[in-house]
């Protein structure tokens, strides 16, 4: 496949499609350095060619100033002096003057050819580039086209590949019938061998006979014998070379089948790793798609599961507002200043037509120069009006008071420009820190309900175990219940009901040391949760970047994420209500029994207690050994209240540790939301300064969108153009698979003429072989009826002669 001679080797005679993108490249690159270096050639030129201009006019003013300064004194001397010698003073620097001003139009109109000089070369340069940008533009529409040719071709070959492969399965199909034909003709022939041998021996035997007949009975009709069995064995030899010529033919086309069988399996396996390849760049890219829609999704969650969501959604959209009043006010402001701009354009305008009407008035550059330095309104008051020279120089001040004005402001737009910069980048910082902040309160309050949770439960356990002991207490102070029998069953009782209390103290326990676990898997996950922030972070940037492809799917999910927090009110309120409704179940199950064990015991205390009366004057004697007994049941019962009065005390400690765990957990959230507030205040600060500063910046944007709309023109130019080109490309497309269809139709008719041909040639060929196997039966049938036939009639004749000499 990387032969370029075997690049379309099925179609014979079919040229070979190149695509050389290298050269290409390489012409492009050559050609944008040379138009980045002529424009760094041409700023390089007009800023010198600025620089000396304004050098020139600073050389000029202070030639100017200081032949005013002389002019001065020399009229404050010498004013006395009469009529004659002012003018014969004046007459130099009259001179002075007018060689001035000549050399000043002259450098003038150098300075203005250079300019217009500069002009042309950057329209010529503009021509150029745009030149070059249509010749690129084509040449991408020729590559593109060429890709587009080269893609068919594949999907062609591919096709064809795939109908090679069918015709070379019946080929192969087709060669194995040929090759049991062939080993069919072989049998047949070694059987003719066998036969020929046996034949041959036939023939030795007889040819011994018939030189035993020779040396008896000499003639020469029996040597010409000799001589047809020769020929005949040759003309057998040689019918049989021609047999092996044509099987050796056959042989040798079934090799090149499949060598060229060969050849198209080794293209179909290098096309089979290509598409492999291109699936497993594709399963790739579809997993980054997955991974990046999971994140996304998980974003999703996370903001849903922010509960202050709608008074920042509120906010944002006051913000959004205020944003868009102050857009417009910026549009209004930028319009006023364009406004302003045009005016000022005119106002340049005119005075460049008064520099060009001063250069015909000769007027005296003493009086121009007095004014220049001087207020324009005393020189009206005084009566002596301002020359166009005079104008002249006060516009050129004021032109470089504004130039530098213009500097001065565009450093300051630079800094702030900075400034903006770094107070956006500590925008971002402070937004990020908001969103963990918000993601950590969420987790401490989901961690704070559930400690209110465990603990009420706890709370309600203590109550039901105090209310159980103060049940005990009652019963013990019953004056009724001094017996023996009585203690014994409410000792029995207790024990009883001494063991699902351990039990549950015991599951208290465990669940205490459940939630020491969870404690540490939560904070493990929080460690987590932080690691996965500081990765959605980088992600995040990746996917703002990715927004402009994901902001269709937000549109169609939003209609779903707008339904999800109703879902998860109500799924969240069942799980809740699940969860209450299991705990008070198995609460009211616990009560219901011990209310059952209650009233059995009640009945059972009834019952004894009229058995008791009955048998009241029997147990007065039994007193002494009840007192004894009491005595040890009363310090049973004082051992059973010590163990309950410590497990009631460590539950109070965990209570305890529990409140102090969640106070602690306020503090913090306390905490937190001052900072939150004090960060807030200070992005209001700094959203006052950002206000002022974006104002700057919709100046810029509007420059840019009226950029992006002419340059939308100019690609829409320039899809026309390639629609163009798409269709002329989409045309020789066509002409290409007609092309490539007739040739298939030639290739297949091809194939089939060589299928029939063969197929008669190999009837033929058997033909041929029946023929002369027949042919050479029935002549050796003949040759041996003829030889039997002389053979006995010289027997007989040589019987014949020896019964006469007998």
């Amino acid at each position: 496949m990387n032969n370029k001679g075997n690049e379309l080797s099925i179609f014979q005679g079919g040229p070979s499609i190149h695509v050389d993108n290298n050269r290409q490249r390489i012409e492009e690159e050559e050609a944008l350095q040379d138009q980045i270096r002529r424009n760094v050639e041409l700023n390089n030129d007009l800023q010198n060619a600025f620089e000396d201009f304004e050098e020139e006019e600073d050389v000029d003013e202070s030639v100017n100033s200081t032949k005013y300064s002389q002019e001065n004194s020399y009229h404050q001397h010498h004013h006395s002096n009469g009529n004659r010698q002012q003018y014969r003073a004046q007459q130099p620097f009259q001179f002075q003057f007018r060689s001035e001003e000549t050399r000043c139009k002259n450098v003038l109109e150098s300075k203005i050819r250079e300019i217009e000089f500069v002009t042309n070369q950057l329209k010529s340069e503009r021509k150029q580039h745009k030149n070059a940008i249509d010749e690129y533009e084509k040449r991408l529409s020729v590559a593109e086209a060429e890709k587009e040719r080269a893609l068919m071709t594949r999907d062609q070959m591919h096709e064809l590949l795939v109908e090679n492969k069918s015709k070379l399965i019946e080929t192969e199909e087709d060669n194995q019938k040929h090759c049991s034909k062939i080993k069919f003709l072989e049998s047949e022939n070694s059987a003719l061998i066998g036969e020929l041998e046996g034949t041959k021996l036939m023939l030795s035997d007889i040819q011994v006979k018939y030189s035993m007949v020779e040396k008896n009975v000499k003639f020469n009709a029996e040597r010409n014998t000799d001589s047809i069995l020769k020929q005949a064995q040759e003309r057998h030899t040689a019918q049989i070379a021609m047999m092996q010529q044509q099987v050796d033919g056959l042989k040798a086309k079934y090799d090149d089948i499949e060598h060229d069988h060969k050849n198209l399996e080794i293209r179909y396996k290098e096309l089979q790793r290509s598409r492999e390849s291109m699936l497993i760049e594709k399963s790739e890219m579809i997993n980054q798609l997955n991974k990046n829609l999971e994140d996304a999704q998980r974003q999703c969650k996370d903001l849903l599961s922010r509960p202050d969501l709608t008074q920042e959604n509120r906010q944002l959209q006051s913000l959004i507002h205020s944003m868009e009043l102050q857009r417009k006010d910026m549009k209004e402001t930028i319009n006023t200043l364009h406004k302003r701009l045009e005016d000022q354009t005119l106002e340049m305008e005119m005075m460049d037509s008064i520099v060009h009407e001063c250069g015909g008035n000769n007027t005296s550059y003493s009086e121009c120069s007095k004014f220049t330095h001087k207020d324009p309104l005393k020189s009206k008051n005084n009566g002596i009006l301002l020359g166009p020279q005079a104008r002249l120089i006060w516009v050129k001040d004021e032109l470089c008071k504004s130039l530098n004005n213009i500097k001065s402001k565009r450093e300051n737009i630079k800094i702030m420009e900075k400034q903006l910069i770094e107070k956006d980048e500590e925008i971002k910082k402070i937004s990020l820190n908001e969103n963990k902040a918000l993601a950590q309160l969420n987790h401490y309050r989901v961690e704070a309900s559930r400690l209110e949770s465990k603990t009420r439960i706890l709370e309600k356990e203590l109550n039901n175990v105090s209310d159980e002991l103060n049940e005990l207490r009652k019963t013990r102070s019953n004056p009724h219940c001094i017996t023996n029998e009585k203690y014994e069953e409410i000792i029995s009782n207790l024990q009883k009901e001494k063991e699902p209390l351990e039990m549950e103290l015991h599951e208290i326990k465990t669940d205490f040391e459940n939630m020491i676990m969870k404690n540490s898997v939560l904070s493990d996950r929080e460690k987590d949760l932080q690691m996965t922030i500081a990765y959605l972070e980088k992600e995040l940037k990746k996917l703002q970047n990715h927004s402009s492809s994901i902001g269709d799917l937000e549109k169609r999910e939003r209609e779903k994420v707008q339904k999800l927090p109703e879902d998860l009110e109500r799924l969240q309120l069942a799980e809740m209500k699940v969860d209450k409704g299991t705990q008070i179940e198995d609460l009211s199950d616990k009560v219901k029994r011990n209310c059952q064990n209650c009233e059995e015991n009640l009945t059972k205390l009834e019952q004894k207690s009229t058995e008791l009366e009955v048998r009241g004057e029997q147990l007065k004697l039994l007193k002494f050994t009840i007192i004894q007994e009491r005595e040890e049941s009363e310090a049973i019962l004082r051992e059973t209240e010590n163990g309950f009065e410590s497990s009631i005390e460590k539950y109070r400690l965990r209570y305890e540790d529990n409140l102090r765990h969640t106070e602690e957990m306020t503090r913090h959230l306390n905490e937190k939301k001052e900072l939150i507030n004090e960060e807030r205040i200070s992005i209001e600060c700094l959203k006052k300064q950002i206000h002022e500063e974006r104002k700057l910046l919709l100046k810029r944007e509007e420059e840019t969108l009226e950029k992006v709309g002419k340059l939308e023109q100019e690609n829409r130019k320039a899809i026309g153009e390639l629609n163009e080109k798409y269709l002329s490309a989409k045309k020789t497309a066509i002409n290409y698979k007609q092309y490539s269809e007739d040739k298939e139709k030639h290739f297949r008719n091809e194939c089939e003429r060589i299928k029939s041909s063969c197929i008669q040639k190999i009837s033929k060929a058997e033909q041929c072989f029946k023929e002369t196997l027949m042919k050479k039966e029935k002549g050796y049938q003949e040759r041996l009826t003829k030889i039997e036939a002389d053979f006995e009639a010289k027997v007989g004749e040589w019987n014949h002669k020896h019964e006469k000499h007998e």
